[in-house]
């Protein structure tokens, strides 16, 4: 029986010995003089302190990043894991032996096994085999999505895969019903050339794929499908014709059709680790590292909960287990792949040193816990990673405010969440792809939305939603208006606050959407590309100036001012009839970059909303406003053209409006 981990051989006797000292430890201080005492013990030292004030309710510590390890590492106690019933009578058999022939020796009778050193191994595949068998039979929020396939729907082309040898071969769906379900593929492509679908290689294809051709990751994802007992494998770039007649056709058809191809697959097949087809989803690795280490403890006094007297701990070295450690891999950098995980029922990643588990029920598990989470209420995943939103439209996601209050989880919030983290992805073809790569995601939303969609967002949501903000560039070609987030290339903040999304239950609009104007490339796919767009809207157009203050230096967030007077540009900068706050410019152009002797230049302000917040401090509970527009400049034949956005921290619209300022009818572009 283990006592400790000096006796699990775990750590050194010595060194855990050296802990002696450290018996009560109580605050933070006390730990990090045991920390500093013996740095080799941090992952213990976070287990004692775990032991000590478990059933104390007590903040227990871990310490992370030190010169042993990369990562912190973490004690739970697994609650649902139970000593093997042998071992139970092997330790009898020995307290027996003992008393009556204490020169009897016995063997061990437990057979351990370790994890197979490659994920390419049959054993992994196995274990993937379950998981899906699993999720198919056993999983309610899961199935729902499985009776999509029962319709019958498949996509345009599928890869057919004998069940034994190598052979692949292209088939045409509307000829050659498949037997089966089929399997979709997530990829990078890499900077070499792959092999692809193009009108003069379909004929060929159609017969046989010769294996030589495919990357290694087109190898590993047939031999994964395979061993799945999956026949059919939807890959984009042999699934799409990529050049030759017909091309521009079919790749406007797969995108009008690819929430259905990922929807209606049985499985997503994620090659994570490799940022190239040559790398392939499969990985030599070192066994022990996929291997859970459970500790029998007991601990030494006597907690409040029984249960605790004696119980499984597990050690896990953190970052393994959590999200970060999948989501960080070079294929999510893919601003495709956002949508391909999030449409998918269900995603099996190749990792850097394992495969991982998605799915609505069980989102995150891996190898070296198999059996999941659900069943130990003590060891949680850590999860920053929302696997999809596919019930954006359940009773759950109302608001206690009113159906049409927006909240941290409701369908208005998750949308701002999917656009962020798209964004924060790569597109090797941005001005063709930006809509369309997230096209899947915005018509799943556009569900709850009324799919009235515009250039990125959706008509319900503004005005309110025209104020995000980004770190990137606005494109030199156009793809979409100024006054769409898909204008520009970087980072978007649709949500720059950790509050709920603006909406008119709790702010107050001062613009109203008189009509939006839309040109598409494809008439019938509203979530396409555009042509043009048009936003004409009616507000208070407010002349302002932008003012280059020393201690802003020369960056896009500079200081502004509005003035509301009736000769504004001659009042005082003190003067009380102008507003002062701040300034965010979305392009190099407009901001103050370079602009070293301009002092101002003047713009206009679009007031969106104002609105009032309260902190949480219950004690002094205070009061804060904030006012939001957008800073705009008049383009060509009178339109306006988005410069950015600005903020203030107080409201002054109730008196722009009783000061009867008339409003004004403008076009955004």
């Amino acid at each position: 029986m283990l006592q400790d981990p000096a006796t699990a051989g775990l750590i050194n006797r010595d060194t855990w010995e050296s802990l002696a000292g450290f018996k009560e430890i109580r605050t933070l201080g006390k730990a990090n003089q045991a920390y500093s005492a013996a740095p080799e013990i941090t992952p213990f030292l976070t287990y004692y302190l775990r032991l000590k004030t478990i059933d104390l309710g007590e903040v227990y510590f871990i310490f992370g990043a030190t010169k042993a390890y990369s990562a912190s590492y973490d004690v739970v106690r697994t609650a649902n894991l139970r000593r093997p019933a042998e071992y139970d009578e092997y330790e009898l058999a020995i307290q027996r032996d003992l008393t009556k022939a204490p020169w009897t020796v016995r063997q061990h009778p437990l057979q351990t096994t370790s994890p197979a050193d490659s994920t390419g191994s049959p054993s992994v595949a196995n274990t993937a085999s379950r998981w899906l068998d699993l999720c198919l039979d056993k999983h309610a929020l899961c199935s729902g999505r499985d009776a999509l396939q029962a319709m019958g729907w498949y996509p345009k082309r599928l890869l057919q895969i004998d069940e034994i040898g190598d052979r692949v071969r292209l088939i045409l769906t509307e000829n050659e019903t498949p037997l089966g379900p089929y399997a979709t593929l997530s990829h990078c492509w890499g900077s070499k050339p792959i092999c692809v679908l193009t009108a003069d290689n379909m004929v060929d294809y159609s017969s046989e794929i010769p294996w030589k051709v495919l990357t290694k990751t087109f190898q590993d994802a047939i031999v994964t499908a395979r061993r799945l007992s999956i026949r059919y494998l939807w890959i984009d770039s042999l699934c799409i014709l990529q050049s030759g007649s017909g091309s521009d056709q079919d790749w406007r058809d797969h995108a009008t059709a690819m929430r259905s191809v990922y929807s209606r697959s049985i499985l997503n097949i994620s090659v994570a680790r490799a940022g190239s087809g040559d790398e392939g989803a499969f990985v030599t690795r070192d066994a022990s590292s996929v291997t859970a280490c459970h500790v029998w403890w007991q601990v030494e006094h006597q907690p409040l909960a029984v249960e605790l007297t004696e119980s499984f701990w597990t050690i896990r070295r953190t970052v393994q287990h959590t999200s970060a450690a999948v989501r960080m891999l070079p294929l999510y950098s893919r601003g495709w792949v956002v949508q391909e995980r999030y449409l998918a029922p269900r995603v099996l990643h190749f990792g850097s040193d394992r495969i991982f588990w998605e799915c609505n029920e069980e989102p995150w598990i891996d190898e070296s816990f198999p059996d999941g989470f659900s069943c130990c209420p003590d060891y949680e995943p850590v999860i920053n990673w929302p696997f999809n939103a596919t019930d954006v439209v359940r009773p759950q996601f109302v608001s206690v405010l009113g159906p049409r209050t927006a909240t941290m989880t409701s369908p208005h919030a998750l949308w701002h969440d999917s656009i962020d983290a798209y964004t924060r992805c790569d597109l090797s073809f941005p001005d063709k792809d930006i809509l369309v790569a997230l096209a899947g995601i915005a018509e799943n939303f556009g569900r709850s939305f009324s799919h009235e969609y515009v250039a990125g967002l959706f008509q319900q949501h503004l005005p309110h939603d025209l104020v995000w903000r980004h770190r990137g560039e606005r494109s030199e070609s156009y793809r979409a208006p100024t006054w769409s987030w898909a204008s520009i290339d970087g980072p978007i903040d649709m949500r720059f606050t950790n509050r709920c999304p603006p909406c008119n239950s709790c702010c107050q609009a001062y613009t109203e959407v008189l009509a939006v104007h839309v040109d598409l490339v494809d008439p019938l796919n509203i979530y396409g590309q555009l042509k043009s767009a048009d936003l004409c809207l009616r507000g208070y157009v407010i002349p302002c100036g932008i003012r280059k203050f020393d201690f802003y230096g020369t960056g896009r967030s500079q200081p502004i001012v509005l003035a509301i007077g009736q000769d504004e540009y001659e009042l005082s900068l003190n003067d009380p009839r102008k507003m002062q706050g701040e300034a965010f410019i979305d392009t190099e152009t407009d901001s103050l970059r370079g602009y070293t002797s301009t002092t101002k230049f003047e713009a206009w302000c679009l007031p969106i909303f104002e609105t009032t917040w309260f902190s949480h401090n219950l004690r002094d509970p205070q009061s804060f406003h904030e006012h939001h527009g957008l800073v705009l400049k008049c383009g060509i034949d009178g339109k306006y053209v988005r410069m950015g956005t600005y903020v203030l921290r107080q409201r002054f619209m109730q008196a722009t409006v009783e000061s009867n300022r008339p409003t004004q009818d403008i076009c955004l572009v």
